[in-house]
């Protein structure tokens, strides 16, 4: 007991330091809404510096959704897997060297953020090494003073030699269209409001199906209008809904704002 007591006092104490655990991870985020093409284009570059990269042997990279922010079309992480460590190392191409140098190559990409991390060496204590903050807004405050203060904290940050990579992933610009429909003239027509909605939602978005089993696995039947008849709000008018009335040709249920 006194040996475990002196050897706590004497050993320092601070974060568990980061392993070279053969691979890393590199997070992309371009502007709010950007399409998932914009997305593919920025990982088609991203893997191609990281190809490039002494000591890396392959990529993967996964366009729409972030281990660190979710799922969204202007989202995307690679995992960059490394040669075996009796290859690389005596080389000097070390993880902290391999992770410096894509990292500066990263800068060069002006269409997204883009940075390295990796994950905490032992399995299970979040998403990638160090700590994590939230911001706890009262209900008067409005989504663009949240990140106004996130801002201001990330900035901060850069002063502090012993931080490295803060990163919001919080947006409160995202663009959004607001459909206003004529509800008066679709009960008239004969279609309901929710058959309108759900339209909407699996053109504008995506719907889920169900799923089935084939080849030993279970995969998800989900439904979406083809990329070009999703591009611009003037799409939403040439969606249609099935009426319970017999109607000849279509009508326009969207107001003018």
């Amino acid at each position: 007991m006194l040996a475990t007591f002196l050897l706590l006092r004497s050993v320092p104490t601070g974060f568990l330091p980061l392993e070279d655990n053969g691979f890393f991870v590199v997070n992309v985020q371009l502007p709010d809404a950007a399409s998932q093409n914009r997305t593919i284009e920025v990982v088609e570059k991203v893997a191609d510096i990281i190809n490039k990269t002494p000591g890396v042997s392959y990529n993967t990279g996964l366009p729409g959704f972030s281990l660190i922010a979710g799922n969204g079309s202007n989202k995307a992480t690679l995992f960059a897997t490394l040669e075996p460590w009796d290859k690389r190392l005596p080389e000097g191409h070390t993880i902290e060297s391999i992770r410096g140098h894509v990292q500066q190559e990263l800068v060069r990409i002006k269409e997204a953020q883009a940075f390295t991390f990796q994950f905490p060496p032992i399995p299970g204590l979040g998403t990638s090494a160090g700590f994590d903050m939230r911001l706890v807004a009262d209900p008067q405050v409005t989504r663009q003073q949240i990140q106004q203060t996130a801002l201001r904290i990330m900035g901060a940050s850069m002063s502090n030699p012993t931080l490295q990579g803060v990163f919001s992933a919080f947006r409160a610009g995202v663009p959004q269209y607001f459909v206003n429909i004529d509800r008066e003239k679709v009960l008239r027509m004969g279609v309901s409001l929710q058959s309108v909605f759900e339209t909407l939602s699996a053109s504008m978005g995506s719907a889920y199906v169900n799923d089935f089993n084939k080849f030993g696995r279970t995969y998800q039947v989900n439904v979406q209008a083809d990329s070009q008849f999703r591009r611009g709000s003037q799409r939403c008018s040439e969606t249609g809904s099935t009426s319970s009335e017999r109607w000849n040709g279509s009508v326009r249920i969207f107001r003018e704002n």
